[in-house]
């Protein structure tokens, strides 16, 4: 088509850039156009809705194997079209707008959603609904089809190391490569295989592996000594898990049944374009061909962040700033360095490791302890009623519930922190005997038990409970102890505040007028003025507009 297409006095031109470009691989295509990542054909193509004369380009970065190879570019709205149009003078003229509009010219390509602009009859509209109604619009007129496109790719599953599962294939000089038949398989790697600095497959120098007999004519023949990708393994490593012992099928599919797809996957984001892509490619494949009823493998993915050095820089042998997990855990206990780890930064975003910052988590811990064993000093600088305990209590049920379901381990940690400051202040004279205040601490220890598993069944015990805080249930928060009582309400005149009240919660205008004409500022306030107009937001404000 490019051929067909080119203007004679752009044959020359074009001709040089596709030799260039076709030495490129796709990778390196696919890092964006650079300068001089096109070159203009010289042919025009019609816009089907403007009439306009678009220039039709060769550009590098536009794929064979997406799609027909040939794109509509769209400046505005993808980075790599903004970035050619930019180095060719191209116009970029927005078509879809964010719901606020743009402040300023593009510096950058919009690619979220928004509505259409510059955009005739179809302006205004969401653009995911327009993007419906164009594909039909362009289908009813004969201008094209809606189709989905799959970026797929060969997966070349050989490697030439020794760790891998070997690949079963004989190769025979009568036959040609042969399949290993199933009553041989597994084919197992020797334990004694020997590791050269060739970058050559230790299994080629292993004479006992190599040489084989023909699965077919018998005759001498030599075994395939590359291995697969160990992606290949883990890609189906959950079927395996929920049946380990089945010897002649690789998972039970009952158990399959039973146990999956996976609830939650937790790692990191880097697994997302490999290991998690393989693992739905595998499942699909199961799927049709009848081995699971499944279609995805996995329910919800959570990608956690990474623990930088205390420099802020990767962890890294050579960097020397890799910690050691093993002596911090010699030094301060496993719990503590776990604690920590999830309470330094939100677990989605990780963060650089501090040396000062488990100590405060080591405090905390100690204190836990105290509390648990009747240790801690007691305290008469507050007083506070039952019902207060029970509600800080049952505040901090519901946080640290709400909290851990969503990953938030950091704000799930002071939570408990903060309970444990509380009870610590509230510490006094018969609080070892009283059986709310045994309740709060057992509670904690509840709280604390998926987090420092160690600690909170040592504190279990040694307050007498025979069986271990692991089986207990979760604890549950009652919604009447969090309810609030009162709340504070300001009283504004004309917008001014003058005065606030506590009353309960849920009071009605009439109530809340009633009880703010009580008060003796207000009083004073309306003396010889009339109340025009009354602005009642329930629980949060009353202003009385007076002349």
């Amino acid at each position: 088509m490019v051929a067909a297409i080119t203007a004679p006095e752009q044959a020359g031109a074009v001709k040089n850039y596709v030799r260039a470009a076709s030495r490129r691989t796709e990778i390196e295509r696919l890092r964006g156009p650079g300068e001089n990542d096109g070159v203009f054909t010289g042919a025009w193509a019609v816009h089907p809705y403007t009439g306009r004369d678009l220039p039709i380009y060769v550009a590098g970065y536009v794929l064979m194997s997406y799609g027909t190879g040939s794109i509509m570019a769209v400046p505005a709205h993808d980075q790599r079209d903004f970035d050619f149009a930019r180095s060719y003078g191209l116009p970029v003229l927005p078509v879809i707008a964010p719901e606020q509009g743009f402040c300023d010219p593009l510096s950058e390509a919009w690619t979220g959603p928004g509505r259409l602009i510059n955009s005739g009859a179809w302006s205004g509209l969401a653009s995911q609904e327009a993007a419906a109604g164009l594909t039909e619009d362009l289908l009813a007129r004969g201008l094209g089809h809606a189709q989905v496109n799959y970026r797929l790719r060969d997966w070349l599953i050989s490697r030439q190391r020794y760790w891998g599962t070997p690949i079963p294939i004989v190769y025979c000089p009568d036959c040609g490569p042969v399949p290993v038949p199933e009553e041989q398989l597994p084919v197992l790697l020797p334990p004694d295989a020997e590791f050269r600095p060739t970058g050559e497959s230790p299994l080629r120098f292993h004479a006992g592996f190599l040489h084989t007999a023909c699965p077919k004519c018998g005759g001498p023949a030599q075994r395939e000594t590359d291995t697969m990708d160990t992606f290949f393994d883990s890609s189906w490593y959950l079927y395996r898990y929920v049946s380990p012992k089945e010897k002649n099928r690789p998972f039970d599919p009952a158990a399959v049944a039973n146990w999956l797809p996976v609830d939650q996957y937790t790692g990191g984001v880097e697994h997302a374009t490999m290991h998690l892509l393989y693992v739905r490619f595998f499942t699909k494949a199961m799927r049709d061909l009848g081995l699971v009823s499944i279609s995805e493998p996995i329910t919800a993915l959570f990608n956690q962040g990474i623990i930088l050095g205390e420099d802020g820089e990767k962890m890294s042998k050579s960097r020397g700033n890799v910690v050691a997990p093993d002596d911090l855990v010699n030094r301060y206990g496993a719990d503590a360095v776990r604690v920590y780890l999830m309470f330094m930064a939100p677990w989605e975003l990780g963060g650089p490791w501090n040396s000062e910052g488990i100590n405060g988590v080591t405090r905390f811990l100690n204190r836990v302890a105290r509390l648990a064993m009747g240790q801690e000093p007691e305290s008469r600088a507050r007083v506070v009623s039952p019902d207060d305990i029970q509600g800080f209590l049952h505040k901090t049920i519901k946080r640290v519930t709400e909290e851990m379901e969503c990953f938030k381990f950091n704000t799930m940690i002071s939570a408990l922190m903060e309970l444990s400051a509380f009870l610590a202040k509230n510490r006094g004279e018969g609080a070892q005997g009283n059986l709310l205040w045994a309740q709060a601490i057992d509670t904690l220890l509840l709280l604390l038990a998926p987090l420092t598993p160690v600690l909170s069944e040592e504190m279990w015990q040694r307050r007498g409970h025979k069986t271990s805080v692991h089986l207990q249930p979760w604890p549950t928060y009652d919604p009447e102890a969090i309810s609030e009582k009162t709340v504070t309400v300001p009283i504004q005149i004309n917008g001014k505040l003058r005065d606030t009240m506590v009353i309960p919660p849920g009071l009605a205008e009439e109530g809340a007028l009633k009880a703010a004409r009580g008060r003796d500022k207000v009083i004073l306030a309306l003396d010889g003025k009339t109340v025009i107009r009354t602005v009642w937001v329930p629980d949060k404000l009353l202003n009385l507009v007076v002349k």
